[in-house]
C-alpha cells in the first residue's frame, strides 16, 4: 500500500477590462490542490485534510517570519518557522507526504513574495535537508527528533550555500559557510524541539 501524494495544479487567467479610458490588466492564478491515489480503496479523507492544514500552517509561519527582521546581517540566515511543519510531517506521516508539504511550500512561498528567482535556492536547501533527515529517521528515537533536525538545519544552508555558488560562479561565498552552519544547527534545533513537542501531541 502506497501513501496518497499531492498534486499542485494552477490555473492562470488574464483579464482586460476597460477603466476610466484606459486598459487596466489583472493577472490572477488561482491554485487548487488535488489529490490522488495509488492504491485500491477510498480516499483517506482525514489525512488528506491533515495535510492540507498543516500545509497552510507551514505558509502561515512562513508568511510571520517574513515580518521578523533579519537576525544577522548574512544572507541565508532566518528562523525557517516553516520548517517545523515538514519535519512533522516526515517523522508523523512519511518521507512522501513530507516531500509533497515541502514542494508545495517551496512554490507557494515563491509565489507570494514574487521572489521566483530564489525558488532554486528554497529548493536546493529543502530538498538537501529533507533527504538528510530521511537518511537519519530510522536512527533516531521519538525523544531525538531534534537531532535530526539540526542535521536538516545544516544541510538546509549549504544547500542553499552550494547553489549560490552554482548559480554566482563565485567560489568566495564559501566564506560564508561557518556562519551558516553555525547558524542552520542553531536554527534546526529550534524548529526540531518545537517539532518534536507538535508530533508528540499528536500521537496522544
Amino acid at each position: 500500500m502506497q501513501p496518497a501524494f499531492f498534486v499542485l495544479r494552477m490555473n492562470y487567467t488574464l483579464q482586460i477590462s476597460g477603466c476610466q479610458g484606459f486598459l487596466g490588466y489583472f493577472f490572477h492564478f488561482r491554485v487548487e490542490f488535488s489529490a490522488m491515489i495509488r492504491y485500491n480503496r477510498p480516499m483517506d479523507l482525514k489525512k488528506l485534510l491533515q495535510l492540507a492544514l498543516l500545509t497552510g500552517v507551514s505558509m502561515i509561519l512562513f508568511l510571520v517570519e517574513a515580518q521578523i527582521p533579519p537576525l544577522v546581517p548574512v544572507p541565508g540566515v532566518k528562523l525557517g518557522l516553516g520548517n517545523i511543519i515538514v519535519v512533522c510531517v516526515l517523522f508523523y506521516y512519511g518521507r512522501r507526504e513530507a516531500l509533497a508539504v515541502l514542494c508545495v511550500k517551496v512554490l507557494l512561498s515563491a509565489l507570494l513574495t514574487g521572489q521566483m528567482g530564489a525558488l532554486i535556492y528554497s529548493a536546493a536547501g529543502g530538498l538537501l535537508s529533507l533527504g538528510v533527515m530521511c537518511a537519519v529517521k530510522g536512527l533516531v528515537r521519538q525523544n531525538q527528533l531534534w537531532a535530526a533536525s539540526v542535521l536538516g538545519g545544516l544541510s538546509h544552508n549549504v544547500g542553499q550555500l552550494l547553489a549560490a555558488m552554482a548559480v554566482s560562479a563565485t567560489p568566495g561565498l564559501l566564506a560564508y559557510l561557518p556562519v551558516l552552519a553555525l547558524s542552520g544547527m542553531l536554527t534546526g534545533l529550534f524548529t526540531g524541539l518545537a517539532a518534536q513537542a507538535v508530533v508528540a501531541r499528536l500521537r496522544r
